[in-house]
C-alpha cells in the first residue's frame, strides 16, 4: 500500500484496555480504478528485456483518424483491447467529437490493420476466442439512452453482430472462457459524449439494480441477471470462471461466468479493519475514514477467489467457483491492497500472497494453509506481491530524516521461499514490472516525490544490480502495461495523443 496522505489523517484515538491503537486515517482498497498506472494491479509480468528496449514503433492519433478528419493539440488515442498479435485502439479529434475511430494495430509492426469511423464514443472492449472482438458503447434509440454492444472479427473488422441492452447507463465488458459479460448500471445520468458535457448533477445515485448479460463467441445472449442495487462495474480475468460486480460503496458480489448465479457478496463494514497484533507489544492498529465503510479486498485465481471481509481482524478466506468456502486463515490479509489481479493474468492458486504485519507468506488456495512465512524488517508495513506464475516481490519500508521516503523489494521463489537480489528506491520510483529476470522500476529512484521524470530502470533480480535504464523522449509520457507489452503513452492536449511499443 502507498504512503498514506497526511492529510487524510486526522485525530488518534488509543485503547489502553485492549491494548490497541487505533488511528483515523484514509485507506486506499483495490481495484480503484485502471487509469492509475502508479499502483496498477499485478501479477505485473511483462516480456523479457534483457537490455534496454527501445521504441520499436509509435502510432499518432493522427494516424488512427486518418488525412480526412483533420487532428490538432485535442485529439487523442487510448489502448482498449489487446490479443496476442492485435491491439485495438480509439482515435478521437477531439473529447467530444461526433464520431471516433475504432482500430486493429499489429503488435509487432504498429501497421494499422483495418479501422472504422462512426458516430459515437467506445466505452470499453474485449477480446475474446475466435478471434472476436466486443465493444460497447451508448447510443440513442427512440431518444432513450440504450448500451450497444457490437461483436467484430477481429482480423478484418467486420462487424458481425450488434445487440441492444435497453438500460440507461454506462457498460462495461469483460472476457470470459467462451464469451463475453457486460453489465450496465441504471444511470439516467449518463448522456452521451459526442452531444456535448452533461451538466454537473452532483454525486449520481444508483438507486436499481445492474442488468448483467453474457454473450456468446457469436454475440448470441446465454443469460441476463439482474444484480445487486449499487453494483456497477464487472470485472474478471481471463481463464476465472467468476465474474466480479464492483458497488459504489465497495461492496463486491462474486457470479458464475456460466450461469449469472450469484455465489457470494462481501458487504462493506462501519467497524474499522485492524491489522495482525505487534509481536512486541502486542498493539494492533485499526484504521477507518470518518462517516465511510471499511471496503472488503478480494482477488481472482484459476477455479477460485479470496476475500478480506470489511472491518475487523485480518482474515483470508478462500472459496472455489460455487462460493463454497475451501480456507480460512486468520490474522493475514492478501497482497498489497492495489496489487493483485490483472487483466489476462490470474494470480497461481498455490501461491497467494498475503502478508501479516511484518510477516510476508504465500497461501494455497484448497486449504488455506501456509506454504512458507518470512519475517521483514523496516518501518513500514510490509508488502508482497504477485509477479509471474513462479515469483513473488517482498517490499518493505524505511522513514528517514526529514520523513524521507524508501522501499525495498526482494525476489522470492514463490514455490520455495527462497530469496534473491534486493533493490531500494525513494519514493519517486515504485515497483512496475518483472521480466522473468529482471525487476522494473518506474520513475527515478533517486527522487522523493511523484510524479516525476517517467524514466524506466530494471534491476537484477537474481543479485539486485542495476542492468540499464531509459527514458522515454516525452517528459509528459507514462509506461502502460497490456498484457505482457509495454507501451509509452503521450499526452497531446486533453488526452494521450500517442502510443509507442517499446521492447529489447
Amino acid at each position: 500500500m502507498p504512503p498514506l496522505s497526511h492529510r487524510s489523517v486526522l485525530p488518534v484515538v488509543v485503547v489502553l484496555l485492549m491494548i490497541v491503537e487505533v488511528v483515523v486515517v484514509g485507506v486506499v482498497l483495490w481495484p480503484r480504478g485502471d487509469d492509475d498506472l502508479e499502483y496498477g494491479p499485478g501479477p505485473i509480468a511483462l516480456q523479457s528485456m534483457p537490455s534496454a528496449p527501445g521504441e520499436r514503433w509509435k502510432l499518432t492519433a493522427e494516424d488512427v483518424l486518418g488525412a480526412d478528419e483533420p487532428a490538432d493539440e485535442r485529439a487523442s488515442i487510448s489502448i482498449k483491447a489487446q490479443s496476442d498479435d492485435v491491439v485495438v485502439v480509439v482515435g478521437a479529434a477531439e473529447p467530444y467529437a461526433r464520431t471516433t475511430t475504432l482500430a486493429a494495430v499489429d503488435v509487432q509492426s504498429g501497421k494499422v490493420l483495418w479501422s472504422r469511423r462512426e458516430a459515437g464514443h467506445w466505452a470499453d472492449c474485449a477480446v475474446g476466442d475466435g478471434p472476436t472482438l466486443a465493444c460497447t458503447k451508448n447510443v440513442r434509440v427512440s431518444g432513450d439512452v440504450v448500451a450497444r454492444v457490437s461483436f467484430f472479427d477481429l482480423s478484418s473488422g467486420a462487424e458481425r453482430v450488434v445487440q441492444t441492452v435497453r438500460v440507461h447507463g454506462t457498460p462495461s465488458i469483460v472476457s470470459v472462457d467462451d464469451g463475453f459479460v457486460v453489465a450496465v448500471p441504471r444511470d439516467s445520468g449518463v448522456g452521451l459524449r459526442e452531444e456535448g458535457p452533461v451538466p454537473d448533477r452532483g454525486p449520481a445515485t444508483v438507486d436499481r439494480r445492474p442488468l448483467i448479460t453474457r454473450f456468446g463467441p457469436t454475440g448470441q445472449r446465454s443469460w441476463s441477471v439482474n444484480g445487486s442495487t449499487g453494483e456497477r462495474t464487472v470485472r474478471s480475468v481471463i481463464g476465472s470462471r467468476v465474474i466480479v460486480m464492483e458497488s459504489d460503496d465497495g461492496a463486491v458480489s462474486f457470479y458464475r461466468a456460466d450461469t449469472g448465479t450469484l455465489v457470494h457478496r462481501e458487504p462493506t463494514s462501519m467497524a474499522p479493519s485492524c491489522g495482525a497484533p505487534d509481536e512486541v507489544t502486542g498493539m494492533m492498529v485499526c484504521t477507518s475514514i470518518v462517516g465511510q465503510p471499511s471496503r472488503p479486498n478480494y482477488l481472482l485465481y484459476e477455479g477460485g477467489f479470496a476475500v478480506n471481509p470489511a472491518g475487523g481482524s485480518p482474515v483470508t478466506v478462500t472459496y472455489d467457483e460455487t462460493g463454497r468456502q475451501t480456507g480460512r486463515l486468520v490474522g493475514w490479509w492478501l497482497a498489497d491492497d492495489d496489487d493483485v489481479v490483472r487483466d489476462g493474468q490470474l494470480v497461481e492458486p498455490e501461491s497467494i500472497p498475503v502478508v501479516s504485519g511484518r510477516k510476508v507468506g504465500v497461501v494455497t488456495a484448497d486449504t488455506g494453509a501456509l506454504r512458507w512465512t518470512r519475517a521483514v524488517t523496516g518501518d513500514g508495513i510490509a508488502k508482497v506481491r504477485a509477479l509471474d506464475e513462479r515469483h513473488v516481490a517482498v517490499g518493505t519500508s524505511e522513514f528517514g530524516p526529514g520523513d524521507a521516503y524508501s522501499e525495498t523489494w526482494r525476489l522470492i521463489d514463490a514455490a520455495t521461499g527462497e530469496s534473491g537480489g534486493t533493490v531500494t528506491s525513494n519514493f519517486g520510483a515504485w515497483l512496475f514490472g518483472f521480466d522473468g529476470r529482471r525487476l522494473l522500476f518506474a520513475g527515478d529512484p533517486a527522487e522523493h516525490q511523484r510524479p516525476n521524470a517517467p524514466r524506466l530502470t530494471a534491476f537484477d533480480g537474481e543479485n539486485g544490480s542495476r542492468r540499464w535504464t531509459i527514458d522515454p523522449a516525452d517528459r509528459d509520457a507514462g509506461w502502460q502495461q497490456v498484457g505482457r507489452v509495454l507501451y509509452s503513452v503521450g499526452s497531446t492536449g486533453y488526452g494521450p495523443g500517442w502510443i509507442a511499443r517499446y521492447a529489447s
